[in-house]
């Protein structure tokens, strides 16, 4: 009975564990800023960008403007 008691508490330790490793991106949020160049170029994984948003690092979209190859041929 004992054995299976230790057994529970190791699953429940290892899940909690798993649950605070998977929330570390909380924490990027707090991050202040005046200007986009204050913002870590690490804050974000790719393809996202930081941006500085209402005096806060926040991960951005990059919008890349589609080229019309028709426009070019001769």
């Amino acid at each position: 009975m004992a054995e299976i008691l230790k057994f529970i508490y190791l699953i429940i330790l290892f899940i909690s564990l798993f649950l605070v490793v998977t929330d570390v991106t909380a924490a990027r949020v707090l991050v202040n800023c005046k200007d986009t160049i204050d913002c870590s170029r690490w804050f974000c994984k790719s393809p996202l960008v930081p941006k500085c948003i209402s005096f806060k690092c926040k991960c951005v979209e990059i919008k890349v403007n589609s080229v019309d190859w028709a426009e070019f041929s001769l």
